[in-house]
């Protein structure tokens, strides 16, 4: 029985080490073949600036459940997406088209 005890310790927390070294959304991504940067808050808001004289759009996000994260934006409009960190990368991918745009990490968020 003590044994078994143990192995359990040990599986919960090798999940928990899991769940804490999971790559963070939070920062700063400037998109590989755009000119748009987009900033993930802690507080669950985002903004993309957007370049070439262009204003600022801003909005919310939410992770829907893992690996799913929804852009609600300030004009109502709203976009769900497929994403995955790859260490400095983040990948977006449309579940409707298929899709996908690359983002590379230029800050990150304390």
């Amino acid at each position: 029985m003590r044994k078994l005890g143990m192995t359990l310790l040990i599986i919960a927390s090798m999940a928990l080490l899991a769940a804490c070294s999971r790559e963070s959304i939070i920062g700063s991504w400037q998109h590989d073949e755009a000119n748009v940067i987009y900033t993930f808050n802690e507080d669950n808001a985002f903004t993309l600036d957007i370049g070439q004289g262009q204003a600022q759009r801003s909005g919310t996000w939410t992770e829907e459940e893992d690996g799913i994260l929804v852009l609600s934006h300030e004009n109502g409009t709203s976009q769900r997406s497929e994403y995955k960190i790859d260490g400095k990368q983040l990948i977006f991918t449309s579940p409707d088209s298929g899709s996908v745009s690359n983002m590379t990490r230029i800050k990150k968020q304390d």
